[in-house]
């Protein structure tokens, strides 16, 4: 892989097709200014039907190092979540 070239990964759903993702920049981790209180967590995402053009999605993430980095990442998945909400409900018309 070569600086500045996208890298493809295919996410691939249980039982029905996959979903692609696209991650447009790679940062070398030694660049990073990292946390003490940041280590790395599982992140575990579950789809279910709610019906033909609904699916819940059910993420849990830990375990954290403090209460103040599992509010950080509540915030950001929330935020996160929020925009891809926004986007399919423009898509939906």
């Amino acid at each position: 892989m070569t600086h500045g070239s996208d890298l493809r990964v295919r996410l691939r759903r249980a039982l029905d097709g996959s979903c692609p993702a696209v991650f447009r920049e790679l940062t070398d981790p030694r660049e990073l200014d990292p946390d003490p209180e940041d280590r790395e967590t599982v992140v575990r995402l579950s789809f279910h039907d709610i019906d033909a053009a609904r699916s819940e999605l059910i993420l849990e993430q830990g375990d954290f190092a403090s209460e103040r980095r599992r509010a950080l990442h509540e915030e950001g998945w929330s935020q996160g979540l929020g925009k891809l909400g926004e986007l399919l409900a423009s898509q939906r018309g």
